[in-house]
């Protein structure tokens, strides 16, 4: 989350609005994996996929006007919607679900 918000300091920069995405959706899915309901390991790909489903939700509510208006969500939120977005998203989920199976893999 802290390199998510790092790049709001280069945000002036060219890719730095995908880069952001696709952190923000890598945290999405680590913050899934931690407070999944589930005895077992849950699957990747369905945190994976709830990540993404939440992301094209926050991203969706943009077009309410909501977080522009509320500043404390602002941040978090965004303010603008931007469809190319849903792309950078989905990388960032898959790129979370590959993290886990690495995580996964590399455990004793």
């Amino acid at each position: 989350m802290a390199a998510g918000l790092a790049v709001q300091l280069v945000r002036h920069l060219p890719g730095t609005d995908a880069v952001g995405s696709v952190l923000y959706a890598i945290a999405a899915v680590f913050s899934l994996r931690v407070v999944w309901p589930s005895r077992e390991t849950p699957r990747p790909l369905a945190v994976a996929g709830v990540a993404l489903a939440l992301c094209v939700f926050v991203e969706l509510a943009q077009l309410t006007g909501l977080p522009a208006r509320v500043s404390q969500l602002r941040l978090v939120l965004g303010t603008t919607f931007a469809p190319v977005d849903l792309l950078w998203y989905a990388v960032g989920a898959l790129g979370g679900a590959g993290a886990m199976v690495l995580v996964r893999r590399l455990r004793p």
